[in-house]
């Protein structure tokens, strides 16, 4: 069992493989979705569920760049997780 969770800690550090079944919408997912993301954290889904109540929906992905602690890089590694929600647009 020890052995799975290290090979699927190993793989959720990797964004090129497809690990989740489905893109998260940002405008939607809860903080444990949104932690679930390559590279994020509980502390970074925070700021978004944060960002997205403060400021509204999230729009493109650099509104999502401008969210504290995301910045351009990790925006540009997330783009292929990433669904705006219809209602964001």
């Amino acid at each position: 069992m020890k052995v799975f969770a290290v090979e699927v800690d190993a793989v959720l550090r990797e964004p090129r493989l497809p690990v989740l079944p489905c893109r998260i919408d940002p405008n939607r997912a809860r903080v444990a979705e949104l932690a679930l993301l390559p590279g994020l954290g509980p502390a970074r889904a925070e700021a978004i569920v944060l960002a997205r109540v403060r400021h509204g929906p999230i729009r493109s992905l650099e509104d999502f760049a401008r969210i504290e602690g995301i910045g351009p890089a990790l925006a540009a590694r997330l783009r292929d997780w990433l669904e705006l929600s219809e209602s964001a647009r």
